[in-house]
């Protein structure tokens, strides 16, 4: 991870093109950044979704 400001750093991971363009219109209607937006959605999940263990969840059709 590469470090930036005092206390923060970069933390990335490939995704759907699409979720940029969603990432970008929620920023814009919520008055945030781009990573305010997914900070805010990284923490939410942490706090609230239920733990998952990768071995358990289903892999999607046409995966191997």
């Amino acid at each position: 991870m590469a470090k930036t400001t005092k206390g923060k750093v970069v933390i990335s991971a490939e995704a759907p093109a699409e979720l940029r363009a969603d990432l970008d219109a929620r920023a814009a209607e919520e008055g945030r950044s781009r990573s305010e937006v997914i900070v805010r959605a990284c923490r939410f999940y942490l706090k609230y979704a239920e733990v998952e263990r990768a071995d358990e969840i289903p892999q999607l059709k046409g995966k191997k």
